[in-house]
Parts: structure tokens; sequence; C-alpha cells
């Protein structure tokens, strides 16, 4: 698991930067780039501070969680109001690019 982690990162980084540079960077340069600094990082701070990092990573992804779900309750109240919420038609609503209107996905231009 954690390589298709580390794969999932890379190429997601890849992709931003590619699509918010406007191609002037490619996606393998951000990539490698990304690489590059982890490797860095990895190697100056050793194998400690990796295990450190990811600690505080999974602590940190575990409050996000607990937040998303104590917001997503205060806001749509609860999970199956969410639930209900896409699967009504003001969910499926798509724009011109065919996304739906909540479904926010920057396009080649960079933009929304």
């Amino acid at each position: 698991p954690v390589f298709t982690y580390l794969i999932t990162q890379f190429t997601a980084i890849g992709n931003e930067v590619n699509i918010y540079t406007k191609g002037e960077v490619s996606k393998l340069a951000a990539l490698l780039t990304a690489a590059v600094v982890l490797l860095f990082c990895s190697l100056l701070g050793g194998l400690r501070a990796v295990a450190y990092n990811d600690v505080l990573q999974g602590v940190l992804l575990l409050i996000g969680s607990i937040v998303f779900f104590i917001i997503q309750q205060s806001e749509f109240g609860g999970l199956d109001e969410v639930k209900a919420f896409v699967q009504s038609d003001a969910f499926l609503d798509t724009n011109g690019f065919g996304y739906g209107k909540f479904n926010h996905v920057p396009n080649r231009d960079g933009g929304w």
C-alpha cells in the first residue's frame, strides 16, 4: 500500500504542476523534482525523521477526518442527508464541461 500511495501522490503532483503552469513544466519534471526533494529530506533527517513525519501526517489526517465529519454533520445534517443530496437532481446538474457543478475540476488552462 505504501508504494501505491507514493505513486498516487507523485502522479498527482505531476498533473497539478503541469496544469497550473499551463504546460510549461512537464509532468515528469514535476514528479522527479518532488522525488528529489523528498529523497533529500529523507537522507538529511534519516529514517527517524521520516517516521516522525509519518506519525505527524497520520495525526493530521485523523484530525482532518474528524473535523470533516463534524462539519458535514452540522452543515448537511449527517450522512443520510449527504446521501440524499448527492442523489438529488440539484447535485447531478452538469456544467458545460460535463462535470457536476459541485465537482470543481480545473481545466487545461488552469482555471475553473
